[in-house]
């Protein structure tokens, strides 16, 4: 009965958060064609709706995940903690080989193939990382990147509610490579609810830093440091410099 509800728990979260999407993506489409000029020269078209969303998921991060990621800090060592961040990066590398694919870069895919299977043999499925040593270096490479490669248009700077930073192109991608998580590949819903919610924890903990780095307009600068960020990665380290300064409009 207890792994029924958690199913259709986990059902009806996914279902809420690709309806959200959905609605915002059928918004944008509706209006782009009006405000396309702008956004050329402003890459958060949707700042009010973003800004809403972001004190939503600043309030959450506070109140829960925050917390419990600070216990789990305090409670293991930084070797057990390297190794959970093995396991869930391992976790990613099916979907790395599939988007170097779709992107022509087949030294790469072959490269992260191999990556991928001694990490998961060698390295005990994916705990640790020989592979690396091997000269098998890991790379990011995600659905959105891949769009971005096929020439889609980013769409703007775009928050998901509980999920965070994106722009529309890559929340598109964030669904897809979602759907493609070998945790979803799991009988047990229980396991995979409870592995996802460690991997949100343990994902939490490498940001402990960052957060004494933000200076000035706090929604501003993560704004632009995730969009610089997607832009280094689109460009394969080819980093091209944007700012907004949009004074008029803070809170």
């Amino acid at each position: 009965m207890y792994q029924w509800q958690l199913r259709l728990l986990s059902s009806i979260v996914f279902k809420v958060l690709i309806s959200i999407f959905l609605t915002s993506l059928a918004f944008y489409f509706t209006v782009s064609e009006a405000m396309s000029a702008t956004v050329e020269l402003n890459r958060d078209p949707w700042r009010p709706y973003n800004k809403v969303v972001y004190h939503f998921n600043k309030t959450l991060d506070g109140i829960i995940v925050r917390p419990i990621a600070k216990v789990y800090l305090s409670l293991l060592s930084v070797p057990v903690r390297q190794s959970v961040s093995n396991f869930f990066d391992n976790l990613e590398n099916a979907n790395v080989v599939v988007n170097d694919v779709l992107q022509g870069k087949f030294h790469q895919a072959s490269s992260d193939s191999c990556r991928l299977v001694i990490n998961t043999s060698i390295g005990v499925i994916g705990f640790f990382d020989p592979a690396a040593s091997l000269g098998f270096p890991e790379h990011n490479e995600d659905l959105g990147q891949t769009l971005a490669v096929w020439g889609l248009d980013d769409g703007g700077y775009f928050i998901i509610p509980v999920l965070g930073a994106a722009t529309v192109r890559s929340a598109f991608g964030k669904i897809l490579d979602y759907a493609l998580n070998p945790l979803l590949l799991l009988n047990d819903v229980t396991v995979s609810t409870e592995l996802f919610a460690l991997d949100t924890i343990d994902t939490r903990t490498a940001y402990f830093a960052a957060d004494s780095m933000v200076t000035g307009n706090e929604y501003e600068f993560v704004r632009n440091a995730f969009l610089q960020r997607r832009e280094y990665l689109i460009n394969d380290g080819k980093f091209i410099y944007h700012v907004e300064e949009d004074l008029d409009w803070d809170w």
